[in-house]
């Protein structure tokens, strides 16, 4: 199941890209078509995927709002958080996200991935160029990185 939004992408990030004005509206776009939310069924259950944070103790809260008429602003700061927060990681949370096996979040370099909850940290700063390290690619059965 893919969760969509009338949200996406932002202007001072198609601007890093240095892209004319045709290209830069296409860009966007694009960007406010990507999902926020996705999931994955896995043999074990329920595998939620977003790029940094479930706002929401219960996933399906997360989903169903995601979906739902909520005023811009509801929606806006919910998307906000599932794409940009940190909160969780920098305080080592281990509250669980309710009504999934996991979810598998990105955003946040780490030196390897970390599981907080059912919560796993995957972002390893493999894509930053001055970083030796590898991409964290989990086995979807197990949940444990295939590439260690």
């Amino acid at each position: 199941m893919r969760y969509r939004t009338r949200h996406g992408g932002d202007a001072p990030l198609v601007h890093r890209f240095q892209a004319n004005p045709t290209q830069s509206h296409e860009i966007m776009h694009r960007l406010a078509d990507l999902a926020v939310a996705i999931e994955l069924a896995a043999a074990g259950g329920t595998v939620g995927i977003v790029h940094a944070d479930c706002p929401a103790e219960v996933w399906s809260d997360f989903t169903e709002a995601l979906e739902s008429d909520h005023n811009e602003e509801f929606l806006a700061g919910l998307i906000d958080t599932a794409q940009w927060s940190r909160e969780r990681c920098f305080a080592l949370c281990e509250d669980k996200v309710e009504g999934v096996r996991a979810v598998v979040v990105g955003h946040t370099a780490m030196t390897r991935p970390m599981t907080l909850g059912n919560v796993i940290h995957i972002d390893t700063g493999a894509w930053m160029a001055d970083q030796a390290r590898d991409f964290c690619l989990l086995d979807a059965a197990t949940l444990r990185p295939v590439n260690r």
